[in-house]
Formats: structure tokens, C-alpha cells, sequence
């Protein structure tokens, strides 16, 4: 005998293509997702459900007008002084500044004082009536014994409400414009735009009152400056008369004949000063007359006269000898006489030299002062008349001061910006369904038990021979009238299906001896027992039902009118196969069920007189169904799945945890028996086309209506 033939599904992952197999999952998430649509639109209703509550219940309606202003990027300054009036500046951050300005608290303040927004409950939060949570907190204080809380000051009051006012105020620029946007928010759609127009006037009145008071500090500091500078032009042209009046009155051109002269001067003395050999010629001639060097004498005093009576002495003239010493002595005393003259005219004309010299000195000095004195009188004069003209501009400019921005559009009462209902409502409906679907696929991650047969294959790795779905009676005598009243209904066609896999399980070696067994009670193993008992009557064979549950006894309860016979008395032979076998005609199908619990079922499935009995079924009958009891509550099922050719497992669909499963199956093979296939039961088709993933399924409903073909 073949025991226990494993199906097992060739399809099943075994470490391969990881990618697919997570596109699959995806895939299946998706498609599981689809089936559960209504699921989770009902889900999804909830979220939608709160948001619309909100909207249209909750929600106070906020409006938000909306005031334009237009900046002038042209400055219209008639004076040219950049502290005071400057146009407005086109950098982003001069215009972030301004956006700032327009939220600052001296500004806001300005506009609660004008509209009186502190005793105006929207901005005033101590004006609202009590919410809930406050009357709580009272209530709780006086069962404390708390003293309530003193109001406000005045000043706080203020303070609380132009913080108020700023949360609903923004101020933004327009991108690739010169145009600001003051946006303010409120539950009054009116006061939203009076808050924006006051703050736009508030804003260009403040630029030109700042402009006003910039101009008003500019003259008076251009006035002190002006007074300032008109008493250091005075000094200073005084001081410049005082210094002309000590000082010998001279210009450029008479310092310039002085260094002229004084040139001359320098000249004339150069040429009275003696050349170095005449410098002591009147001692060298004295020195050569005494000498009696008559020769030398003659060549130093270079006299034409001395050279005639040079020669004549030389040739022995002794009237010549006197004549030509008293005309030496004549010559020397002259060159002496002109040396000390020429000395003499040099001194005095050093003497004028240095006094022009000196004077040139002083002179150049007192011009130079002079000059700079004049030079730092006329630059303060410069600017004199510079802060003067400006101080006469910018007293006119007082008159023309214009903001730097204007209000292009006012605005007008405030549009509806919360709460917004197509936004909430799709963000509900997004949320709701996003839960939904993580419900739904939540579910599927925590589901302990079987829904699809995949799901099933792919935990446990053995083959599902089939699916049958709940069967449509009430009581259990009801079965076999089912059967035979519908047989192409779709439990009973899910048993043919069921019956073709088991048949075709082995072919050379088809199964004789099927046992239906499960893991716990009620998972529907003694139904599908019965019922497959039935088709494979229905093919004409021979087919022999052994109630092997001795505990419950629960397929007698099928079969009313059946006899009680012992199955122990049976296989020891007390009494014959005719004797306790039941023949139901509607279902062709002998069976054979417990009449008492007095034997020990698990010694009674282990000795060899059961053993012998099974044989002896085998050779007499076409197929022996055996319904056996669950695997994990008693030994019974391990013994029997020993002697079977085919074990088929029942699995309770959507309620048998697989690890009941695996554990069933981890039990037979203790014994060496693996399960031939399992069988989802009791399957409720309508949700299971929602879990399964090629929704093959639908056909069942076909099925149970009669209509398929």
C-alpha cells in the first residue's frame, strides 16, 4: 500500500526570483484592496463623515480680505541727501523689511486704537463668552476653593489683543512685482477688510509722518551746521585781514623780482670773489721783489712795461735797475689797492645778498600761511554755500513729501478661506480611505488563519485538493437529501472537483482507502467524509463509509434509523460485515458506524484484527472512506493515516489557525505519514472572492443559485 501520498504544489516559492515575488505581493495587496472595496469605503465614510461634521457643524467660517499696495520705486527728492528721503529700495530684503514694518506691534497698535478693536470680542479674547473647558477650570477652582482670576489691566488687555490682531494679519510681496498684499483673516468678513484699509492708511501715513519728521530733523540739523559754518567763515576771513595787516604785503610776483635779485646779487659776488692763485699775490710779489726774482716778478705782475726793463737790466742797465723796481713797487701797491677794493664791494654785496635772502625766507613763509589761511577760508566758504542751498531745498522739500507706496487696491469684505470644504472633505475621503486600506491589508498581515488556498499552500507546502463551501441546511440529517436534490449545485460540484483531485492524485496507483481527518473539531471532516462518499458512489463504485470518531459517534447522526452496532465486534470477528453494515439508497453507500465506547479506540485501530479488517475492505469495496478523529486531540488519527493510501486534512476556512495546521502535519509525520492534500471547508464564497487573488471564485454563486452550465 501507498500511505500517505503528498501532493505538493510545484509553484511554490523555493528561494527564487525575489523581485517577482514581491511585484506579486504588491500585486496581491492591490487586488486584495479592490475586493475589499466596499470595506473600505465604509471605512473611509467615517474620516469623511467627521470632516463634513466639522465643516458644516463645528467650524466657525474665517474670511480673509485682501489690501494691494504698489511701491514707488522713483524717488521724487528735490535734494540730494540720501538719509533724508529716500524712494523705496527694490532689494528683497528692503522689501522683507517693509513687510515686517507693515506686521510690527507699533503698527498694529495703531490700528486697534483706531477701530477700538479692544472691546471688539473677536480680537479680545477676554470679551468671548466662557468655553466649556473654562467653565471647568472655574468650576474646579471653586470646589478648591481658588479665588477667580482679577482681571486684566488695561495696558495687558491691549497687549493680548494686538497680539491677537497680528496672528490674522500677513503681509507678503508678490513674486516679479513691486506690489504688497496685506491679508487679514477674522470670523467677520467686514472687519477683516476695515482691519486691512486702516493698516494700509496706518502704514503710508507712518511713512510720511517718518519722512516728515526726517525732513524736520535734516533742516534743523542743516540750520545748526549752516550757523556753524557761517562763524568759521567769518573767523577765518578775519583772521586772513589780521594776517595781511602784520605781515609785509607782498604777491607771487614781488617774491619772484626778489629771487631775481637776489640772483644778481649772487652773480656779482661770484665774480668780485678772487681766483685761488690771487688769492695772497700781493705777499708772493712782495716775496719775489725781495727776492730780487726780477723774472718771476715780471711773469706774475704780466706788465708790458716790466718786460721792456726786464731785458734792459738783463742786458746791464743800471738806470734800468731803479726804474724797473720803483715801477714793481708802483704795480704791487696798485694789485694790493684793487684786491682790498674787490673785497671790500664783495662784503657789502653779501651783506645785501643775505638780507635779500632773509627776506625772500620770511616772505615766502608769511605767503605760504597767507595762502593756506585763505585756501581753508575759501573751503569753508564752499561749504557754507553747499549746507546753505541745501538747508533752503530741504525747507521746501517739507512740502512735498509723498509715501513711498500707495494703496492700488483697497479691500473689500473678506472672502470664505476656512474652514474649506472641498479641501476637508477630500482630505477626509483620502485619509478614510488610506485607513482603510491599511486596515484591510493590517488584517491580512495579523490573519492567523487560512482564507485562499495559496495562502494555505504557500504556509503549509502541501496541496489543496479542494474547496468546498458551506453547504445551505440547517441540520445534518439534511446532507444527503442536498446531495441528491442538488447535484449541480456548487458545494456539490466543489466535491466532484474535490473527488477528481484525489483520483487523480496517483494514477497507477489510485487511492482505495481515503481518510478525512482535521485538526480540532468542527472543522467539517465527517461532512466532507459523507458527502465524498457519495460522488464516488456516483461513479459506480463500491463504497464503504467507517464512522472512526468513537468519542462522538457524530455520522449516526447522518444516517437516522441506522443500526448501533459495535465496530469492535465487527473487527474481531463477533459478528458479521452484513450483520453492522447500513446501506443508505441514497446515497449507494454502506456504512459501517461505533455502537458503543466500551473498546479503547486507539488499541483497537493498533491490533492486527483492524488491520486485517481494512484488508479485507479493500479487496471487498472500490474505495473505504474513513472519517477519523481530529489529529491533535487524540492519537487515534496518526494510527489511521498509517493504513490509508490518501489523507485529506480539513481546514476550516478563515477560522483554523495555521499553526494548527502545521502542527497536525508536524504530528502525522512523526508517525511517517505526510497528508496527501488539504481541503478548505465550510468556505463562504461571496468573501472569499474578496481574498482571492485571480477571483475565480464568483462562480460559486452560480453555483448555489443552479445556474451554472
Amino acid at each position: 500500500m501507498n500511505y500517505g501520498r503528498t501532493m505538493t504544489r510545484p509553484g511554490m516559492p523555493s528561494g527564487g526570483d525575489g523581485e517577482m515575488q514581491g511585484n506579486g505581493e504588491l500585486l496581491n495587496s492591490l487586488r486584495l484592496i479592490w475586493r475589499m472595496r466596499w470595506t473600505v469605503l465604509a471605512i473611509a465614510m467615517i474620516p469623511l463623515l467627521l470632516a463634513a461634521v466639522y465643516t458644516y457643524v463645528l467650524a466657525t467660517p474665517q474670511y480673509m480680505a485682501r489690501a494691494q499696495l504698489a511701491l514707488n520705486i522713483q524717488s521724487n527728492e528735490i535734494i540730494d541727501v540720501a538719509s533724508l528721503v529716500s524712494g523705496a529700495s527694490t532689494e528683497s530684503s528692503a522689501i522683507n523689511t517693509e513687510l515686517e514694518i507693515i506686521r510690527s506691534r507699533q503698527m498694529i497698535g495703531a490700528v486697534v486704537d483706531e477701530l477700538d478693536l479692544v472691546n471688539s470680542p473677536l480680537f479680545n479674547l477676554a470679551l468671548r463668552p466662557p468655553s466649556w473647558q473654562e467653565h471647568v477650570q472655574l468650576w474646579i477652582g471653586e470646589l478648591l476653593g481658588q479665588e477667580p482670576p482679577a482681571p486684566l489691566p488695561t495696558s495687558a488687555v491691549r497687549e493680548r489683543t494686538i497680539n491677537e490682531v497680528r496672528r490674522s494679519v500677513a503681509a507678503i510681496s508678490r513674486r516679479g512685482t513691486y506690489i504688497l498684499e496685506i491679508q487679514v483673516t477674522s470670523y467677520d468678513r467686514f472687519l477683516s477688510a476695515e482691519v486691512a484699509n486702516t493698516l494700509a492708511d496706518t502704514y503710508i501715513r507712518e511713512q510720511i509722518e517718518t519722512k516728515f519728521e526726517s525732513s524736520e530733523f535734516a533742516v534743523d540739523w542743516l540750520s545748526e551746521r549752516v550757523s556753524d559754518l557761517e562763524g568759521e567763515l567769518f573767523e577765518k576771513e578775519e583772521a586772513v585781514k589780521d594776517r595781511r595787516s602784520v605781515i609785509e604785503l607782498v604777491d607771487e610776483e614781488a617774491l619772484n623780482a626778489l629771487v631775481l635779485r637776489a640772483k644778481d646779487l649772487r652773480s656779482r659776488v661770484d665774480r668780485l670773489a678772487p681766483a685761488p692763485p690771487e688769492a695772497n699775490l700781493p705777499e708772493r710779489l712782495r716775496d719775489l721783489r725781495d727776492a730780487g726774482d726780477r723774472a718771476a716778478l715780471t711773469e706774475a705782475l704780466n706788465d708790458a712795461r716790466l718786460r721792456r726793463l726786464l731785458g734792459k737790466v738783463e742786458n746791464g742797465d743800471e738806470n734800468a735797475v731803479a726804474t724797473f723796481d720803483n715801477l714793481a713797487g708802483t704795480l704791487i701797491e696798485q694789485r694790493t689797492r684793487d684786491l682790498e677794493r674787490d673785497a671790500m664791494q664783495r662784503s657789502a654785496l653779501q651783506g645785501s645778498l643775505a638780507e635779500i635772502e632773509q627776506r625772500i625766507e620770511q616772505q615766502s613763509r608769511d605767503l605760504t600761511e597767507l595762502n593756506q589761511m585763505q585756501r581753508e577760508a575759501e573751503a569753508t566758504r564752499v561749504l557754507y554755500e553747499t549746507f546753505l542751498s541745501r538747508l533752503k531745498e530741504a525747507s521746501l522739500q517739507i512740502g512735498f513729501q509723498r509715501a513711498d507706496s500707495y494703496v492700488m487696491e483697497p479691500a473689500l469684505p473678506g472672502a470664505l478661506v476656512a474652514p474649506n470644504p472641498p479641501l476637508l472633505l477630500a482630505m477626509g475621503l483620502f485619509l478614510g480611505l488610506i485607513l482603510g486600506a491599511g486596515l484591510v491589508l493590517m488584517q491580512q498581515l495579523m490573519q492567523q488563519s487560512a482564507r485562499t488556498a495559496s495562502d494555505l499552500e504557500q504556509a503549509t507546502g502541501i496541496m489543496v485538493l479542494g474547496q468546498v463551501p458551506v453547504l445551505p441546511i440547517r441540520r445534518r440529517p439534511e446532507l444527503i437529501n442536498y446531495l441528491n436534490d442538488n447535484p449541480t449545485s456548487g458545494p456539490v460540484e466543489a466535491l466532484r472537483n474535490l473527488r477528481t483531485s484525489i483520483l487523480l492524485a496517483d494514477i497507477n496507483n489510485p487511492p482505495r482507502i481515503i481518510l478525512s481527518t482535521s485538526s480540532v473539531p468542527g472543522e467539517g471532516k465527517t461532512t466532507q467524509a459523507i458527502a465524498l462518499a457519495g460522488v464516488l458512489s456516483g461513479i459506480d463504485k463500491r463504497v464503504l463509509l467507517i464512522g472512526g470518531d468513537v468519542r462522538r459517534r457524530a455520522i449516526a447522526e447522518y444516517f437516522p434509523g441506522m443500526k448501533h452496532t459495535s465496530l469492535a465486534d465487527v473487527v474481531t470477528g463477533r459478528i458479521s460485515l452484513d450483520e453492522a453494515v447500513h446501506h443508505d439508497d441514497r446515497l449507494n453507500v454502506d456504512v459501517v458506524t461505533v455502537g458503543d465506547q466500551t473498546v479503547n479506540p486507539a488499541n483497537l485501530f493498533s491490533s492486527d484484527h483492524f488491520r486485517a479488517f481494512l484488508q479485507a475492505m479493500r479487496e471487498q469495496y472500490d474505495f473505504v472512506v474513513v472519517d477519523s478523529p481530529p489529529i491533535l486531540l487524540v492519537p487515534d488519527a496518526r494510527i489511521l493515516a498509517q493504513y490509508a493510501d490518501t489523507v485529506v486534512v480539513n481546514v476550516l476556512w478563515n477560522r483554523t489557525p495555521i499553526t494548527q495546521v502545521k502542527e497536525s502535519i508536524r504530528q502525522l509525520s512523526l508517525v511517517g505519514v505526510q497528508p496527501t492534500g488539504l481541503v478548505l471547508s465550510q468556505v463562504n464564497t461571496r468573501k472569499l472572492a474578496r481574498y482571492s487573488n485571480d477571483g475565480a471564485y464568483g462562480y460559486y454563486e452560480s453555483y448555489r443559485d443552479g445556474t451554472y452550465n
